[in-house]
């Protein structure tokens, strides 16, 4: 119940930025949709799927990460699979808390399970992939 309740924060504060930008912001009304919501710019629509950044545990201590994996299944046989183009256009990941937002192109996570934030801390030198989410920063589409 507080991951879905996060995630409902997290899904209000990307459609009310995106709203603060100009969009117009449709929600899917029936059905379950692999998107959250939909952003018209200019007559463009663009499906949007949002995920929280979230504080969680690691081998090295607490991280902020994001999950890149949709989860399948049911409760017993649960499967998780990568996001595509026929999902979404957009992966939204925010972090309520701090008033991020980074916006990856569908593609640019489509190989990847998660991503690593370091707001607080600065990562170690044998850190990987540290620096490829900076530039999805605020990268929303015009």
């Amino acid at each position: 119940m507080k991951t879905e309740m996060n995630g409902q924060s997290a899904e209000l504060f990307a459609m009310t930025e995106s709203s603060n930008r100009g969009c117009r912001v449709c929600i899917p009304f029936a059905g379950k949709a692999p998107y959250d919501f939909v952003i018209d710019i200019q007559n463009h629509l663009h499906r949007i799927q949002v995920k929280e950044i979230y504080l969680g545990k690691t081998d090295n201590g607490k991280r902020w990460m994001v999950d890149f994996m949709k989860p399948r299944g049911g409760a017993r046989n649960l499967r998780y699979a990568k996001y595509s183009k026929s999902d979404c256009d957009f992966l939204v990941a925010v972090c309520v808390s701090l008033r991020k937002f980074y916006v990856f192109p569908v593609e640019a996570i489509s190989t990847r399970r998660q991503a690593t934030f370091y707001f607080d801390s600065t990562p170690s030198c044998f850190a990987r992939n540290t620096s490829w989410v900076d530039s999805y920063e605020n990268a929303w589409p015009s």
